[in-house]
Protein backbone atom coordinates (compact mmCIF):
# COMPACT_ATOMS: atom_id res chain seq x y z
CA UNK A 1 0.00 0.00 0.00
CA UNK A 2 2.90 2.61 1.02
CA UNK A 3 4.53 1.68 -2.45
CA UNK A 4 1.44 2.50 -4.66
CA UNK A 5 0.87 5.66 -2.64
CA UNK A 6 4.70 6.56 -3.62
CA UNK A 7 4.53 5.49 -7.05
CA UNK A 8 1.35 7.24 -7.48
CA UNK A 9 2.21 10.23 -5.90
CA UNK A 10 5.96 10.30 -8.26
CA UNK A 11 3.84 9.71 -11.21
CA UNK A 12 2.01 12.86 -10.60
CA UNK A 13 4.89 14.94 -9.77
CA UNK A 14 6.98 13.54 -12.83
CA UNK A 15 4.48 14.80 -15.38
CA UNK A 16 5.68 18.36 -14.34
CA UNK A 17 9.65 17.78 -13.43
CA UNK A 18 10.06 14.41 -15.92
CA UNK A 19 11.46 12.17 -13.58
CA UNK A 20 10.27 8.72 -14.07
CA UNK A 21 8.86 7.02 -11.17
CA UNK A 22 10.11 3.91 -9.38
CA UNK A 23 7.93 1.30 -11.16
CA UNK A 24 5.72 -1.40 -8.75
CA UNK A 25 6.61 -5.20 -9.21
CA UNK A 26 3.40 -7.60 -9.60
CA UNK A 27 5.83 -10.70 -8.66
CA UNK A 28 4.98 -12.32 -5.83
CA UNK A 29 3.11 -14.85 -7.25
CA UNK A 30 5.91 -15.50 -10.01
CA UNK A 31 8.69 -15.65 -6.81
CA UNK A 32 6.27 -18.34 -4.47
CA UNK A 33 3.48 -19.87 -6.49
CA UNK A 34 0.30 -20.72 -5.09
CA UNK A 35 0.18 -23.92 -3.16
CA UNK A 36 -2.70 -26.38 -1.49
CA UNK A 37 -3.15 -25.02 2.02
CA UNK A 38 -4.83 -26.63 4.44
CA UNK A 39 -8.32 -25.37 5.05
CA UNK A 40 -8.32 -23.16 8.19
CA UNK A 41 -10.78 -21.30 10.63
CA UNK A 42 -11.75 -17.79 9.32
CA UNK A 43 -10.65 -15.40 11.88
CA UNK A 44 -14.07 -13.88 13.14
CA UNK A 45 -13.31 -10.82 15.51
CA UNK A 46 -15.76 -10.22 18.70
CA UNK A 47 -17.78 -7.03 17.64
CA UNK A 48 -18.82 -5.30 20.79
CA UNK A 49 -18.81 -1.36 21.33
CA UNK A 50 -14.95 -0.39 21.13
CA UNK A 51 -13.45 2.94 22.00
CA UNK A 52 -10.46 4.32 19.85
CA UNK A 53 -7.89 6.70 21.26
CA UNK A 54 -4.56 7.80 19.98
CA UNK A 55 -1.33 7.95 22.12
CA UNK A 56 1.95 9.90 20.96
CA UNK A 57 4.90 9.02 21.66
CA UNK A 58 7.74 11.49 21.08
CA UNK A 59 11.24 10.47 20.92
CA UNK A 60 12.55 11.80 24.12
CA UNK A 61 9.88 9.61 25.96
CA UNK A 62 10.72 7.11 23.86
CA UNK A 63 14.62 7.35 24.68
CA UNK A 64 13.38 7.23 28.18
CA UNK A 65 11.83 3.85 28.06
CA UNK A 66 14.81 2.53 25.80
CA UNK A 67 17.22 3.57 28.49
CA UNK A 68 14.66 1.59 31.00
CA UNK A 69 14.79 -1.34 29.27
CA UNK A 70 18.13 -1.67 27.90
CA UNK A 71 19.41 -0.77 31.76
CA UNK A 72 17.45 -4.42 32.68
CA UNK A 73 19.93 -6.26 29.97
CA UNK A 74 17.77 -6.23 26.85
CA UNK A 75 20.65 -4.98 24.20
CA UNK A 76 19.63 -2.14 22.17
CA UNK A 77 15.90 -2.22 22.23
CA UNK A 78 14.36 -0.78 18.91
CA UNK A 79 11.33 1.82 19.55
CA UNK A 80 8.94 -0.80 18.46
CA UNK A 81 9.97 -3.07 21.62
CA UNK A 82 9.55 -0.42 24.05
CA UNK A 83 6.64 1.28 23.23
CA UNK A 84 4.56 -2.57 22.41
CA UNK A 85 5.97 -3.26 26.01
CA UNK A 86 4.74 -0.68 27.82
CA UNK A 87 1.06 -0.87 25.97
CA UNK A 88 1.03 -4.36 26.74
CA UNK A 89 1.65 -4.19 29.93
CA UNK A 90 -1.06 -1.10 30.63
CA UNK A 91 -3.12 -3.46 28.47
CA UNK A 92 -3.04 -6.24 30.87
CA UNK A 93 -3.59 -4.37 33.71
CA UNK A 94 -6.66 -3.12 32.17
CA UNK A 95 -7.86 -6.44 31.47
CA UNK A 96 -7.32 -8.21 34.87
CA UNK A 97 -9.33 -4.77 36.51
CA UNK A 98 -12.55 -6.14 34.22
CA UNK A 99 -12.16 -9.65 33.83
CA UNK A 100 -10.56 -12.72 35.19
CA UNK A 101 -8.35 -13.31 32.62
CA UNK A 102 -5.23 -16.11 33.44
CA UNK A 103 -3.56 -16.03 30.12
CA UNK A 104 -3.17 -13.00 27.25
CA UNK A 105 -1.63 -13.40 23.98
CA UNK A 106 0.52 -10.86 21.65
CA UNK A 107 0.27 -11.21 18.18
CA UNK A 108 2.22 -8.79 16.33
CA UNK A 109 2.58 -8.77 12.40
CA UNK A 110 5.47 -8.75 10.86
CA UNK A 111 6.68 -7.75 7.14
CA UNK A 112 8.38 -10.55 5.63
CA UNK A 113 9.82 -9.23 2.55
CA UNK A 114 13.45 -8.19 4.08
CA UNK A 115 13.48 -11.19 6.13
CA UNK A 116 13.26 -14.23 3.44
CA UNK A 117 16.59 -15.14 1.61
CA UNK A 118 17.02 -13.52 -1.11
CA UNK A 119 14.77 -10.49 -0.08
CA UNK A 120 12.08 -9.49 -1.63
CA UNK A 121 12.00 -5.43 -2.50
CA UNK A 122 9.60 -3.51 -1.09
CA UNK A 123 7.95 -2.61 -4.50
CA UNK A 124 6.83 -6.02 -4.54
CA UNK A 125 2.93 -5.83 -4.64
CA UNK A 126 0.95 -8.36 -2.54
CA UNK A 127 0.88 -10.24 0.54
CA UNK A 128 3.93 -11.15 2.43
CA UNK A 129 3.77 -11.11 5.83
CA UNK A 130 3.15 -13.26 9.35
CA UNK A 131 2.72 -12.95 13.18
CA UNK A 132 4.88 -13.76 16.04
CA UNK A 133 3.19 -13.99 19.83
CA UNK A 134 4.25 -13.37 22.98
CA UNK A 135 2.15 -15.45 25.84
CA UNK A 136 1.69 -14.60 29.29
CA UNK A 137 0.47 -17.81 31.71
CA UNK A 138 -1.57 -17.65 34.07
CA UNK A 139 -0.12 -16.24 37.29
CA UNK A 140 3.04 -14.26 35.82
CA UNK A 141 3.72 -11.09 36.23
CA UNK A 142 5.33 -9.09 33.76
CA UNK A 143 6.87 -5.48 34.14
CA UNK A 144 7.91 -3.42 31.10
CA UNK A 145 11.90 -4.92 31.13
CA UNK A 146 10.86 -8.51 30.96
CA UNK A 147 7.72 -7.79 28.61
CA UNK A 148 9.99 -6.22 26.59
CA UNK A 149 12.90 -9.19 26.87
CA UNK A 150 9.71 -11.78 25.77
CA UNK A 151 9.19 -9.26 22.29
CA UNK A 152 12.71 -9.56 21.61
CA UNK A 153 13.07 -13.40 22.17
CA UNK A 154 9.84 -13.63 19.91
CA UNK A 155 10.75 -11.73 17.21
CA UNK A 156 14.38 -13.05 16.69
CA UNK A 157 12.90 -16.69 16.32
CA UNK A 158 10.46 -15.41 13.79
CA UNK A 159 13.26 -13.72 11.98
CA UNK A 160 15.52 -16.93 12.33
CA UNK A 161 12.69 -19.04 11.30
CA UNK A 162 11.31 -17.63 8.17
CA UNK A 163 14.99 -16.98 6.92
CA UNK A 164 15.61 -20.71 7.36
CA UNK A 165 12.26 -21.51 5.39
CA UNK A 166 12.43 -18.98 2.69
CA UNK A 167 11.15 -21.78 0.28
CA UNK A 168 7.54 -21.23 -1.72
CA UNK A 169 5.70 -23.91 -0.05
CA UNK A 170 7.81 -23.59 3.33
CA UNK A 171 6.94 -20.05 3.51
CA UNK A 172 3.49 -20.47 2.98
CA UNK A 173 3.58 -23.27 6.02
CA UNK A 174 5.36 -20.77 8.13
CA UNK A 175 3.00 -18.12 7.53
CA UNK A 176 0.06 -20.48 8.26
CA UNK A 177 1.46 -22.00 11.37
CA UNK A 178 2.57 -18.50 12.65
CA UNK A 179 -0.83 -16.84 12.54
CA UNK A 180 -2.84 -19.57 13.91
CA UNK A 181 -3.09 -18.08 17.01
CA UNK A 182 -4.28 -14.73 16.17
CA UNK A 183 -7.07 -16.70 14.04
CA UNK A 184 -8.25 -18.85 17.00
CA UNK A 185 -6.70 -22.13 15.98
CA UNK A 186 -4.36 -22.41 18.85
CA UNK A 187 -4.42 -21.24 22.43
CA UNK A 188 -6.06 -22.32 25.92
CA UNK A 189 -9.57 -22.83 24.83
CA UNK A 190 -11.05 -26.44 26.71
CA UNK A 191 -8.21 -26.14 28.93
CA UNK A 192 -10.31 -24.38 31.66
CA UNK A 193 -8.16 -21.51 31.81
CA UNK A 194 -9.61 -17.70 30.47
CA UNK A 195 -7.50 -16.16 27.25
CA UNK A 196 -7.49 -12.60 25.96
CA UNK A 197 -5.73 -11.82 22.59
CA UNK A 198 -4.80 -8.66 21.49
CA UNK A 199 -2.84 -7.93 17.63
CA UNK A 200 -0.33 -5.23 16.90
CA UNK A 201 0.64 -3.68 13.28
CA UNK A 202 3.48 -1.54 13.42
CA UNK A 203 3.41 0.47 9.91
CA UNK A 204 6.63 2.44 11.85
CA UNK A 205 9.22 2.58 8.71
CA UNK A 206 6.92 2.56 5.67
CA UNK A 207 7.92 6.05 3.84
CA UNK A 208 4.07 7.80 4.30
CA UNK A 209 5.36 10.83 4.80
CA UNK A 210 7.47 10.66 1.83
CA UNK A 211 4.32 10.91 -0.80
CA UNK A 212 4.82 14.17 -2.41
CA UNK A 213 2.18 14.54 -5.00
CA UNK A 214 3.23 18.15 -6.48
CA UNK A 215 1.75 20.14 -3.17
CA UNK A 216 4.13 18.80 -0.30
CA UNK A 217 4.68 16.65 1.81
CA UNK A 218 1.82 15.28 4.24
CA UNK A 219 1.34 17.25 7.46
CA UNK A 220 -0.46 14.42 9.25
CA UNK A 221 -0.74 10.52 8.46
CA UNK A 222 -3.30 8.30 9.64
CA UNK A 223 -5.31 5.11 9.25
CA UNK A 224 -9.41 4.68 10.00
CA UNK A 225 -10.45 2.99 12.96
CA UNK A 226 -9.60 -1.11 12.96
CA UNK A 227 -13.63 -2.01 13.58
CA UNK A 228 -12.58 -4.84 16.30
CA UNK A 229 -11.80 -4.48 20.15
CA UNK A 230 -7.99 -5.26 21.07
CA UNK A 231 -6.00 -3.74 18.25
CA UNK A 232 -2.39 -2.05 18.73
CA UNK A 233 -1.69 0.16 15.38
CA UNK A 234 1.61 2.42 15.20
CA UNK A 235 3.07 4.87 12.74
CA UNK A 236 5.57 7.12 12.21
CA UNK A 237 4.60 10.67 13.72
CA UNK A 238 5.86 13.62 11.26
CA UNK A 239 9.33 13.70 12.29
CA UNK A 240 10.32 10.10 12.35
CA UNK A 241 11.42 10.13 15.76
CA UNK A 242 8.34 9.76 17.60
CA UNK A 243 5.56 6.59 17.26
CA UNK A 244 1.60 7.68 17.03
CA UNK A 245 -0.23 4.62 18.52
CA UNK A 246 -4.02 3.99 17.88
CA UNK A 247 -5.66 1.93 20.38
CA UNK A 248 -8.69 0.24 20.09
CA UNK A 249 -10.61 -1.48 23.39
CA UNK A 250 -13.45 -2.22 24.62
CA UNK A 251 -15.17 0.86 26.61
CA UNK A 252 -14.98 -0.22 30.04
CA UNK A 253 -11.33 -1.83 28.87
CA UNK A 254 -10.34 1.97 27.94
CA UNK A 255 -11.52 3.34 30.51
CA UNK A 256 -9.01 1.75 32.66
CA UNK A 257 -6.42 1.97 30.34
CA UNK A 258 -6.24 5.77 29.30
CA UNK A 259 -6.38 6.58 32.72
CA UNK A 260 -2.73 4.33 33.69
CA UNK A 261 -0.53 6.72 34.91
CA UNK A 262 2.92 4.99 33.96
CA UNK A 263 1.48 4.91 30.64
CA UNK A 264 0.34 8.32 30.92
CA UNK A 265 4.19 9.03 32.12
CA UNK A 266 5.42 8.60 28.54
CA UNK A 267 2.77 9.69 26.31
CA UNK A 268 0.06 12.02 25.19
CA UNK A 269 -3.47 11.59 24.73
CA UNK A 270 -4.20 12.76 21.11
CA UNK A 271 -2.08 15.77 21.04
CA UNK A 272 -2.68 18.28 17.92
CA UNK A 273 -1.31 17.20 14.82
CA UNK A 274 0.10 20.30 13.31
CA UNK A 275 3.41 20.77 15.00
Amino acid sequence: MCSFINYWAALASSSAYGVPPLLLEFNLAELYPPVDLPVTKTFDPVIVRCVSRRFVFDGSNIGKLKGIVAAGNVENPTRMEVVLAILHCSAISAIRDRECVLETELHSAVNLRSRVVPPVPASSVGNMASTFAVFTPKGVETDLVSFAGMIREAKVENFRSCAARSRGEELCTFVVETTKGFRGEQGSEGSGSRRHVFGCSSWCGFPFYEADFGWGKPVWVTHTFAGAKDIITMMDTRNGDGIEVTVCLEGGVMAAFETDEKLLSFCTINPGVIW
